[in-house]
């Protein structure tokens, strides 16, 4: 049998995955409210993955609907219908679903417009600005009869869908420390730049990071018991002003967090980097998680190709300290980014590491060997 090369493979993983979310009988009609740069980024992959259709679009500036009306001629496709409204939106018969990806801090006030249709909701995260309004969201959870969604796209990211599934198969033990961080250029322009004022985002640790957060709680499988941070603003908008407003958000954080049972977590930001870097490590009683994402912000870098690539190292026992075997495998490769997780496991894990969410996407183990030297040897 002929093995299907790397994007042979990633081609029929991504037909599984889209067979599996479709519907039977017409697609879904989503109707987006905001089409600023976040609002367009779901408009490319709603129609990207091509499993619902777009019949309606809502935003206050006509320049931002106009980009969003680009997005469809650019692809041959006749434009939504402009709404004057959420409210008018949310009641047409021609919306199913609703997607809010309005500025933090309309949330609340853009979902009560939308709450009588009763439809359901993709709310972009973060959920909210304040503790009171975050609150009123999750109480509003309780009773609506739709579904509501937080978009917290970050846990569906390739390197994290792999190290969950391995987490969850037992590979590393029982889990007790994880480390996150990230390193990032500042943020990028918004619309009247409401990204850059606590007052409008929520600060950067709940604008940013609350995706980072949410893979913190996920993987402990627990809820927060105490936390620590510090961090503060050294070089990103020092001197930024809007309409006699300075800006006053942080550009750098370390924050741990102390579970209920037990897992220690620590988060590390860094927004003036000139390249993304994402690392996550998590340590459990029978080895380690690694993973890695490089991406280039760089116009001369933009373009380039890099590989996504995995490696699974065998238990070290006292025949293999010396001569351990690496197992490695390429997998699709990405535009602009390196992705890398690794699995490691110590002598107590007594079997190979060969998580079967690997398996499970139909990729080759490719066997290498490599002569290694531990620090003690040296």
């Amino acid at each position: 049998m002929t093995e299907l090369s790397i994007l042979e493979q990633r081609d029929a993983l991504v037909a599984e995955l889209q067979a599996r979310m479709s519907l039977a009988g017409e697609k879904p009609r989503y109707g987006v409210i905001g089409t600023g740069m976040m609002g367009r980024e779901h408009l490319r992959a709603i129609l990207q993955l091509d499993q619902a259709v777009i019949t309606g679009i809502c935003d206050s500036r006509p320049e931002s609907l106009a980009l969003a009306e680009a997005e469809f001629a650019v692809r041959g496709l006749a434009p939504p219908t402009r709404f004057a409204s959420a409210e008018a939106m949310a009641l047409a018969e021609q919306v199913d679903a609703l997607f809010i990806c309005t500025p933090n801090f309309t949330h609340r006030a853009v979902f009560d417009q939308v709450a009588p249709s009763g439809k359901p909701v993709f709310l972009e995260k973060p959920m909210a600005t304040t503790l009171a309004d975050a609150l009123y969201l999750a109480e509003q959870c309780r009773h609506y009869p739709a579904p509501i969604q937080v978009g917290m796209q970050y846990r569906f990211k390739s390197q994290y869908q792999l190290a969950l599934n391995a987490l969850a198969a037992g590979n590393i033990g029982a889990v007790h420390m994880i480390s996150l961080c990230e390193y990032r250029p500042p943020f990028l322009g918004k619309v009247n730049e409401w990204n850059k004022f606590t007052e409008y985002s929520g600060g950067t640790l709940v604008e940013k990071c609350c995706h980072y957060f949410d893979l913190l709680n996920r993987i402990a499988g627990s809820l927060p018991a105490r936390v620590y941070a510090s961090g503060g603003r050294a070089v990103n908008f020092l001197d930024f002003e809007r309409e006699g407003k300075r800006s006053d958000i942080d550009d750098h954080a370390m924050v741990i967090v102390e579970y209920e049972n037990g897992i220690r977590g620590q988060f590390t930001l860094n927004m003036f980097a000139r390249e993304l870097y994402e690392e996550l490590i998590v340590g459990g009683a029978h080895g380690m998680i690694r993973t890695t994402e490089h991406a280039s912000f760089q116009p001369a870098l933009r373009g380039r190709t890099f590989g996504l690539r995995w490696q699974i190292t065998r238990p070290m026992t006292a025949s293999t300290a010396r001569f351990p075997r690496i197992l490695s495998l390429a997998v699709t490769t990405v535009p602009r980014s390196l992705s890398t997780i690794a699995f490691i496991a110590d002598s107590k894990a007594n079997r190979p590491m060969a998580p079967p969410a690997m398996r499970a996407c139909g990729l080759s183990l490719l066997p290498r060997w490599r002569r290694t030297r531990s620090a003690r040897a040296r």
